[in-house]
């Protein structure tokens, strides 16, 4: 049985709602780009880690510098490059916490109410602009508050970016 695809396009009524959205998102950023260098200076490595498809972005461990001394409450993974908190030791937990302090939330914050984490924006410059792509059992979009969000055509949708990408 093939997977069926529907796109359904969302605009906010608020347009105040997604300024306050990319305001909160800009000062998370901000505040995890400088814990971030905190972090990195005071252990005297490199973060690594993974993001995921919500733009969120989570630390898993550290790449110090080739030769030096593993510290305490580190251990090697078998790629024998990179370090991760040996959680079977204090240390290493205090350590796991840590890194789990650092990590950047996704794009679902407050200041964008109930919008699922897979709503896509194509452009920034269509700030109240969404499009959600789903199978055709849409049960997600039922979480959507319809008070915000106004259910817009695909093709009213797509006529506003191509209009954007004119001026661009």
């Amino acid at each position: 049985m093939a997977l069926m695809i529907t796109m359904t396009a969302f605009r906010a009524k608020n347009p105040e709602l997604f300024e306050a959205h990319v305001a909160q998102r800009k000062e998370a950023a901000r505040s995890y780009a400088r814990n971030l260098a905190e972090f990195e200076s005071s252990v005297g490595g490199r973060a690594f880690g993974r993001k995921g498809q919500d733009g969120s972005i989570r630390i898993d461990g550290v790449r110090f510098p080739f030769g030096s001394a593993l510290p305490l409450g580190w251990r090697l993974k078998q790629n024998r490059r990179d370090s991760v908190p040996n959680t079977k030791t204090m240390e290493g937990k205090l350590l796991a916490e840590r890194l789990a302090s650092l990590s950047l939330p996704g794009a679902k914050l407050p200041g964008l109410p109930s919008m699922p984490w897979f709503a896509v924006q194509v452009d920034r410059v269509a700030a109240d602009w969404y499009l959600v792509v789903h199978d055709h059992r849409p049960k997600h979009l039922n979480s959507i508050d319809h008070a915000l969000w106004e259910q817009v055509p695909v093709a009213e949708y797509t006529a506003a970016v191509k209009a954007l990408q004119a001026v661009a």
